[in-house]
């Protein structure tokens, strides 16, 4: 399936299974693929599969802890994390991936850093180019995970200072999550 067009893809699903093609969008080969394979590998249509499973009603306490810092903090630490991966070798680290055979159109291939990087080895944009744009790129990340997690309800947030000690932090989260268990 790797080697087949999407569109082509696309119209398999539609073919074996109508209303997975309805829910995924086209240019998604992720999900389109995973669809395909599920059918390939069992007979059934995927959404046939997913409508057979019981949910059923969870008595599940959950605990959600969010961490957070001020985003001044927060955009430093990624930059510093940034050139630190490029200073232990992380230009090397995707050049052997190359080398070992691994396909850049690979999904993991297309996480943050790894597609700047890529972009470096193919020539198109400098190493400083790449570095600048993975700090840009990750800090995009980090505040669209952060809107998705304070769109959930019931996070405890704890607010990480600069000079937080991990150790301390620990310990409250600790505290925490014993209270939530004798409740």
């Amino acid at each position: 399936m790797e080697k087949e067009e999407k569109a082509t893809l696309y119209e398999r699903l539609k073919n074996v299974d109508p209303q997975a093609a309805e829910r995924i969008h086209p240019n998604d080969r992720q999900r389109i693929t995973r669809a395909l394979e599920v059918y390939e590998q069992t007979g059934y249509p995927l959404t046939k599969l997913q409508s057979g499973i019981q949910h059923p009603e969870s008595t599940i306490q959950t605990l959600f802890i969010g961490l957070t810092r001020e985003r001044e903090d927060l955009y430093r630490r990624i930059d510093k994390r940034v050139e630190r991966m490029m200073e232990e070798g992380f230009v090397e680290e995707v050049e052997g991936l190359l080398a070992n055979g691994y396909s850049p159109e690979m999904e993991s291939f297309k996480a943050v850093g790894y597609r700047e990087i890529l972009r470096t080895l193919q020539g198109e944009i400098s190493e400083e180019e790449a570095v600048e744009l993975t700090k840009k790129n990750t800090r995009h990340f980090a505040r669209r995970q952060l809107t998705w997690f304070r769109g959930l309800e019931g996070v405890e947030w704890i607010s990480l200072q600069k000079d937080s000690d991990a150790t301390n932090i620990a310990k409250k989260i600790g505290k925490r999550i014993s209270e939530f268990l004798s409740d």
